[in-house]
């Protein structure tokens, strides 16, 4: 039996709870349908990792006594934060819970959207992003700078019901990516962690450590790393090659986790006198666009102030 219906009467969907509207054209039969640009709620397959991340955030804000959405749509920003949020007193708070990859240019886009429509918003990362030792493009640019925590990443592990935030990171010259972690099993006490005051500093290098890097440059030359190309050439140029190079071009300590390619390169340049070191410096740098590099620290220092 047909349903009639008030053209008053408004028809909400329950899981993005947006408005529908009655579109009743000459070709096609008539039906419901979301306004353009409307819905966007199953624009984006999601995996179960997503999908029950979403909701253990949405639980722990609640928990936390926060008023939460799932997907509430930004229809002037033209984007869905996976939650939003608002504590009492304060802004509103897009949160993203990241399991998929991602673009740089499209991690700026909806970051800087979000600015822009004066939301506060926090990355949060899925099992695809754990560091396991090392740092790449795709987890750097997700970094964030903090004086209590040093350079740090914020994720969820699902599958055991909690935050985990990796702090303190720092890189050295081929050996593997340092950093503490801390497990927060609330959103309360990860709060909590975020906002404690921890000691940060870069850890010296061992002997043992030293050798190792010394011991992997040589291996690095044998086999004619890409990363060394364009030092080699400018070291050719200079008649040297990169077995000449003193070893002033090491550093005694871990260093801030800017780096895509060995500091080294950066340093051998600047003992050469390199004209443009700005280009070499740019080219050596990860992405980061949560992140203020001051000058002293991208040329290679070690203080952050």
């Amino acid at each position: 039996m047909p349903i009639k219906l008030k053209r008053t009467i408004a028809i909400i969907v329950p899981g993005c709870h947006e408005k529908l509207i009655l579109k009743r054209g000459l070709k096609k039969v008539a039906h419901f349908a979301h306004p353009r640009h409307g819905c966007q709620l199953f624009s984006e397959g999601e995996s179960d990792e997503h999908l029950e991340g979403k909701k253990f955030i949405y639980h722990e804000l609640k928990q936390a006594g926060w008023q939460v959405q799932y997907e509430a749509y930004q229809s002037e920003l033209h984007q869905r934060p996976d939650i939003l949020g608002q504590k009492a007193g304060c802004g509103l708070v897009a949160f993203e819970y990241q399991c998929a990859p991602i673009s740089f240019q499209k991690l700026v886009y909806r970051s800087r959207g979000y600015k822009q429509g004066r939301l506060a918003y926090i990355w949060i990362l899925g099992k695809r992003y754990f560091l396991k030792g090392r740092l790449t493009q795709q987890n750097a640019m997700f970094m964030h700078w903090a004086p209590n925590l040093g350079f740090y990443l914020l994720f969820l592990d699902i599958a055991r019901k909690r935050f985990e935030i990796d702090y303190a990171i720092q890189q050295a010259d081929f050996l593997p990516l340092k950093y503490l972690r801390h497990y927060a099993y609330s959103f309360q006490e990860l709060v909590a962690f975020l906002h404690a005051r921890h000691e940060i500093c870069y850890y010296p290098l061992t002997a043992k450590q030293i050798m190792t890097q010394e011991y992997k440059f040589q291996q690095q030359i044998y086999y004619g790393s890409k990363s060394l190309a364009s030092l080699r050439a400018y070291c050719y140029t200079k008649g040297l090659t990169l077995a000449d190079l003193p070893k002033q071009i090491f550093i005694d300590s871990y260093h801030p986790p800017l780096y895509r390619k060995p500091l080294l390169v950066l340093r051998s340049f600047q003992l050469l006198d390199y004209q443009d070191t700005q280009a070499v410096l740019k080219d050596s740098l990860y992405l980061l666009p949560f992140v203020r590099i001051p000058p002293h620290l991208a040329s290679g220092g070690l203080q952050l102030t």
